[in-house]
């Protein structure tokens, strides 16, 4: 995988460099006739849907490189195998950004002289050459760069690295004789060899090849993040043979080493993943395609060469209350009108406790009826807890919203016109009106499964005390991490997105100063620093340190939760006892 590839290039420092660029000199000695050609070559119509996309203009300066990741056995009929995985990089370095973009390889495309296939076929039909000239015309992009690694380089340059600690959202486990069996436990962890091709390949599941998809970005993301501890003097002359062993590239050891150095220094925020959207599965003459729109590539090739959006302000992106579909901003309220009591006069509203808390949506509805308000409806919510309190409310009612924000003091605000008029959600941050925080932490959900772990855990455990709703608990793993520096005691509970292949997840580790632990944007809440890790509005995972116990939050694998609920549940984690 280029990611691999890339960073053991970034590591050849001082008098190692030139002994490496003679080895991976023989990189160059694999590749097909016809390669540079179809890097060359003028792109033609008839490789889409119907037409290829035009590309926006390339940045000058910029680089494209396509990557494919082959597997060709040795009981293989076909003559080059099959690219399972093909991902275009762009690199600006001008602008400071690496974006990859992974088509799925059942992606339904016209191959030039075979018609209608699946892209993947391109390869085995008639190898790079091939390949390159089909995704060129799929997506109206030109390439610099070429890279072919073989799945058995990644199999042995994994292993050959000691390993790379990935975050495993949950159980990956399949024991089928049609295909490779599939054992991987959830949590973070060391994968190497077998186990890290078999993680990065699955596929097995509802998410299917997307699922694999964001699993090899993730790995890539978890290399770069790790690269630079690693001591590239020791581990260097087997892993720089196996990549001449396994890899065919246009690129020169120096070509390599440069990009590798400059995209290493990159902080998380500026490496975007990018996929298809809007696709469809179809079965045509017995076979599964994935189907995407012209419009939905040249969306995809977009945002590939755009620089990703730059970290939300606190408060800027509002989530749902209820986690249905909104349109959110943010009410600018100014300044209060001098302590003045605001008028409720004309504001009709519900209030709903969403923070387990008894008593306080009623408490709450009296302060608000005292001002004048028409309050209709008082209750729970039939969902999940809330860690920070919202008002939503319909297009037409901003500024009684705005008014209602001034009263209460809860400062986050969605527009919402499937709403009939403003409704106040109370969160767990919720103070009352003159009173006070509450003294007791509010309660956790599944309590007696956490207050076990508190007795088991052999460190301090914390707990959300609201979920988004729709996740429900799914299990845990308590076990010991292997590190370089000993076993860490470690724990992972899953939560899950109804009955959806995707889950939330929360780490806990005695391992501070796990790889995952890397930069990102702070916040702070309560005297607690939160770290964001992610590129713009898409979160990755948000930690934090206390009392010697490193714990993070994970976003699903297809980024299902935004930034602000990622921000809900992290605020809302409290210490729990047994």
């Amino acid at each position: 995988m280029f990611g691999v590839l890339a960073v053991v290039a970034g590591l050849v420092l001082g008098g190692a460099y030139a002994w490496t660029s003679i080895v991976l000199s023989g990189a160059h000695d694999d590749l097909a006739p016809g390669v540079y050609e179809a890097l060359t070559s003028t792109t033609t119509e008839g490789a889409g849907t119907t037409t290829p996309p035009t590309a926006p203009a390339k940045p000058e300066g910029t680089i494209n490189i396509l990557v494919l990741g082959s597997d060709r056995r040795p009981d293989d009929s076909e003559q080059f195998g099959r690219s399972d995985t093909i991902m275009v990089v762009h690199l600006d370095p001008d602008a400071g950004f690496v974006s990859i973009l992974s088509l799925p390889r059942d992606l339904r495309v016209r191959i030039p002289g075979y018609g209608l296939q699946k892209i993947n076929a391109a390869f085995a039909l008639g190898g790079d050459a091939l390949a390159i000239k089909t995704v060129r015309e799929v997506t109206g992009l030109d390439f610099d760069e070429y890279v072919n690694v073989d799945f058995e380089a990644f199999r042995q340059i994994t292993s050959a690295l000691g390993g790379i600690y990935v975050d495993v959202d949950h159980r990956y486990y399949a024991h089928d004789p049609s295909y490779e069996p599939v054992d991987v436990l959830p949590g973070y962890q060391r994968l190497e060899g077998e186990q890290a091709l078999q993680y990065v390949r699955f596929r097995h599941d509802l998410n299917g090849d997307f699922g694999r998809m964001a699993r090899q970005q993730r790995f890539l993301r978890a290399v770069r993040e790790q690269a630079l501890g690693w001591n590239a003097l020791v581990k260097l002359p087997q892993v720089a043979k196996l990549l001449a062993e396994n890899t065919a590239t246009t690129m020169s050891a120096n070509d390599v080493f440069k990009l590798a150095y400059w995209g290493m220094k990159l902080r998380s925020a500026s490496v975007k993943q990018v996929n298809l959207a809007n696709v469809r599965d179809a079965n045509i003459g017995g076979l599964d395609y994935v189907l995407a729109s012209e419009t939905s590539i040249r969306a995809a090739v977009d945002d590939l060469l755009a620089a990703p959006e730059p970290p939300a302000v606190t408060g800027s992106t509002a989530a749902t209350a209820s986690s249905s579909t909104t349109v959110s901003t943010t009410i600018s309220t100014g300044e209060t009108n001098g302590g003045e009591t605001p008028d409720l006069s004309t504001v009709s509203l519900d209030v709903f406790n969403a923070n387990g808390r008894s008593g306080e949506a009623a408490a709450t509805a009296r302060f608000l009826d005292g001002l004048g308000a028409r309050v209709r409806e008082v209750g729970d919510t039939a969902g999940g807890r809330l860690g920070r309190s919202a008002i939503v409310y319909p297009t037409d009612e901003t500024a009684e919203a705005a008014r209602i924000s001034e009263a209460l003091g809860i400062f986050k605000l969605l527009e919402d016109n499937t709403r009939r008029r403003v409704t106040v959600f109370l969160g767990a941050d919720f103070v009352p009106p003159g009173g006070s925080p509450p003294d007791s932490a509010p309660p956790v959900p599944n309590s007696a499964v956490w207050r076990y772990l508190a007795g088991a855990a052999a460190f301090p455990v914390m707990a959300p005390a609201a979920l988004p709703e729709e996740y429900r608990y799914a299990g845990f793993r308590l076990y010991a991490l292997e590190t370089d520096e000993g076993l860490r005691d470690s724990l992972r509970v899953i939560y899950q997105l109804g009955d959806q292949d995707q889950y939330l997840g929360l780490m806990e580790t005695i391992f501070v100063d796990a790889p995952a632990a890397s930069d990102g944007e702070t916040l702070v809440n309560e005297g607690l620093t939160l770290t964001v890790v992610g590129s713009g509005e898409t979160v990755d995972r948000i930690w934090w340190r206390r009392s010697g116990v490193l714990y993070w939050l994970s976003n699903t694998l297809s980024y299902m939760l935004d930034r602000e609920q990622m921000l809900d549940v992290a605020r809302s984690m409290v210490a729990v006892s047994s």
